[in-house]
């Protein structure tokens, strides 16, 4: 937005500052009064038009216009051997006869922004054609339909990307109902490993038993008590076979123990696949980005 324009020795101004309003600014004065002067300065600064030196003021050396536009400064300096532009401090000598490309950058003024004394009507004198080119030249017509372009795109790559998240979700989903039977699995697993602490405790206690048993049996020869003896050692093979049969319950409930360790790394890789998959589909949901889940497409 132009802010302020002042002239210096430029035509008829020996020096001239106008403040534009941020909507609408009016120049009222009376013939010869230097309105088209002004008009002519804003032109000579913006688009470095009219050409030459002949608009330095009459005893001057040089013209000087400044113009402050969305709060930066631009300075157009001309005359005898001067003739540069600057724009907050950095000069520019070598433009040709348009303006410097930072300066067309910051001002975006064209043919089209400037109408003579008595030119026609803007766009009321010219072809749907003519009329359609002038207002792409000033509004860009192109950035919208680029826009529209770039958001198609957008929408396409989103809905591709929806569709292959919806697909991985729905195999999580039936790899999760493959893996139903796995807290059922669990259960047996921790029972399987209960049973083994307790064959082991059981094993103990008859090995222990057996020992016993085998020092009583000594003690019953020695009392001449052959009878008793052989009931005892009878119960103690009892009690071994029962041993080796709960041993061999111990050693199934350790393989089980085994694949249940497996079982649970499938199991946890499944929910952290699933938790990816849910978290593409929120992000995509939400309108996202599914990869890192910031901010909207654009």
């Amino acid at each position: 937005m132009l802010e302020k324009l002042t002239l210096k020795n430029f035509q008829k101004h020996k020096l001239l500052e106008i403040e534009f309003d941020p909507l609408v600014t009016c120049v009222v004065g009376s013939t010869n009064s230097g309105k088209s002067c002004f008009l002519r300065g804003l032109k000579w600064v913006a688009a470095n038009r009219p050409a030459g030196d002949g608009l330095v003021r009459r005893g001057a050396k040089a013209a000087r216009g400044t113009l402050v536009a969305d709060g930066r400064t631009v300075v157009r300096r001309r005359g005898k051997g001067l003739n540069e532009y600057r724009l907050d401090g950095q000069r520019y000598a070598a433009f040709g006869a348009g303006v410097p490309d930072a300066v067309a950058d910051l001002l975006r003024v064209g043919p089209e922004t400037w109408a003579g004394q008595h030119s026609p009507p803007f766009l009321f004198s010219l072809s749907p054609g003519q009329a359609a080119q002038a207002l792409n030249e000033v509004i860009d017509l192109g950035l919208i339909d680029r826009t529209l372009a770039a958001l198609a795109a957008g929408l396409r790559k989103a809905k591709a990307e929806q569709e292959v998240a919806a697909e991985r979700l729905k195999a999580a989903r039936a790899a999760r109902d493959r893996l139903a039977w796995v807290p059922m699995a669990v259960a047996m697993l921790t029972k399987a490993v209960n049973l083994q602490n307790n064959a082991d405790a059981l094993a103990a206690s008859v090995a222990q038993g057996v020992e016993l048993l085998t020092a009583r049996r000594v003690g019953a020869l020695r009392r001449d008590r052959g009878v008793r003896a052989s009931l005892a050692l009878a119960r103690a093979v009892a009690a071994a076979e029962r041993a080796v049969a709960l041993r061999d319950r111990a050693d199934r409930a350790a393989d089980l123990l085994a694949r249940r360790a497996a079982v649970a790394v499938e199991v946890e890789q499944a929910r952290a696949d699933a938790a990816a998959v849910q978290r593409v589909l929120d992000n995509v949901l939400r309108g996202r980005c599914p990869a890192c889940g910031r901010g909207g497409v654009k």
